[in-house]
């Protein structure tokens, strides 16, 4: 063999430029992460990330590390069957105990392939790919929607949920469902949802209604690093006194119903964390039920420890605030906390 390299691949003649500025920034990360200034780098850099991962998960051990010696201290016989290489970090040492307790070989943890972050470019460029692909009824530019119909026909004997006097009739149900999609940037799009269904009664036409269906929203999701922030607002217009069973004598039971709110959600590997707010509020579309007006404020916490892709453990906790427009109905504050796991 000659012994030559290949022009470009490791000997400067083709690429220096690139090469340099890639060393320069590989340098600057890496005398970051010594310095622990990751924070002052302009762009969250590989190795700066690796580096907050690995705080996070250092954090975590130093809390759990101590239970995790204890539990072992009064089952040796679990301790005996992890691997001596999971005992040199505090997360992979709980989760090998909690992969023997379950039935879950150690080694089989180690070899996890990694997961996308859900805040990552890849889960965003997988999410474009799969909306780009999605067929589509009409497009223009980068706009593109699709156009979804329907038709539902209904016989009822009681539209009116009475015990005398019942009505019948047939509804016909005329379904329109538009979704639409435009991409703001490469990984950030605009997503619009509605559905249109009109309520056509054959004999009584004093209860015909245009209906927005349940699951209309407008939403965006913004990727910011190790962050995902989504907007959305939800909304519909129903008719379905049905659902709610203290209601009778009347079939124009409904109203509009609105939840708009944000969402973040922060992924640093072993660790997720999200934070939610909405404003949902409710208008009785007749007068007869209007003392069921309400608006009401909402809040969601949640924690995930992720192991692999099938062991995780969490805490979520919600808090809403509902206050009616009259005083036909109380006020009510809800608290609520709870464990997560598979």
């Amino acid at each position: 063999m000659s012994g030559k390299r290949a022009a470009g691949v490791g000997d400067g003649s083709v690429g220096d430029g690139t090469r340099t500025e890639h060393n320069r920034s590989y340098n600057a990360s890496q005398g970051a992460v010594k310095a622990g200034q990751c924070h002052k780098l302009a762009t969250a850099s590989p190795e700066c990330r690796l580096f907050a991962a690995k705080k996070v998960r250092d954090a975590w051990g130093l809390f759990l590390s101590p239970i995790v010696k204890n539990y072992l201290s009064v089952n040796p016989e679990i301790g005996s069957a992890i691997s001596p290489a999971s005992r040199m970090r505090p997360l992979s040492h709980l989760a090998a105990v909690l992969g023997v307790i379950g039935g879950v070989a150690g080694p089989a943890l180690a070899q996890e392939a990694p997961r996308y972050s859900i805040a990552g470019e890849e889960s965003a460029l997988a999410k474009r790919a799969a909306l780009d692909a999605a067929p589509y009824s009409f497009r223009y530019e980068r706009l593109k929607a699709q156009i979804e119909t329907g038709l539902n026909l209904e016989a009822n004997d009681n539209i009116n949920l009475a015990d005398t006097g019942r009505q019948r009739d047939l509804i016909v149900r005329p379904q329109v469902q538009l979704r639409s999609y435009f991409p703001v940037t490469t990984i950030n799009s605009l997503n619009l949802s509605v559905g249109v269904s009109p309520a056509l009664y054959v004999q009584h036409s004093e209860y015909n209604r245009v209906l927005i269906t349940p699951g209309s929203e407008l939403a965006m999701d913004l990727y910011l690093g190790d962050f995902l922030l989504n907007f959305h607002d939800q909304f519909s217009y129903t008719q379905d006194p049905v659902a709610v069973g203290s209601v009778s004598g009347s079939a124009a039971f409904g109203g509009f119903n609105n939840r708009a709110g944000t969402r973040l959600i922060g992924d640093f590997n072993e660790l997720i964390l999200s934070l939610g707010y909405d404003h949902v509020s409710f208008l009785s579309s007749t007068r007869q039920f209007e003392q069921l007006d309400n608006a009401a404020e909402t809040v969601a916490a949640h924690g995930t420890l992720q192991f692999n892709r099938t062991l995780s453990v969490g805490l979520s906790a919600t808090a809403g605030f509902t206050h009616y427009d009259q005083n036909f109905l109380n006020d009510a504050t809800a608290w609520a906390w709870m464990p997560r796991w598979p």
